[in-house]
């Protein structure tokens, strides 16, 4: 693969992360650190673009990767309810 369809494939990637996190927003959940790092990886993308360094990519890549999983656990997250969770234990007794 070319350094370029390389930054093409990321760039891509970026996007579709962009609007999974615009979904999850809609689902009311927080993808607030999935975020970031991905407002971190357009960065990136732009200077790899001008450094043309293979550990850019890498490392852009790897970026990704924890992005995906920070918006799988944001997706999975339940919110914790404090007064239905002490009202819960008060039923059963405790």
């Amino acid at each position: 693969m070319t350094f370029a369809q390389e930054i093409t494939e990321v760039t891509k990637k970026a996007e579709e992360l962009r609007l999974r996190i615009s979904q999850l927003r809609k689902d009311d959940k927080d993808p607030l650190l999935g975020d970031l790092l991905l407002r971190n990886v357009r960065t990136k993308i732009h200077y790899a673009e001008i450094s043309r360094d293979e550990q850019d990519i890498t490392a852009i890549k790897n970026i990704i990767k924890d992005i995906e999983q920070e918006l799988e656990d944001a997706k999975s997250h339940k919110e914790t309810n404090i007064k239905e969770e002490i009202e819960e234990l008060m039923k059963r007794g405790g």
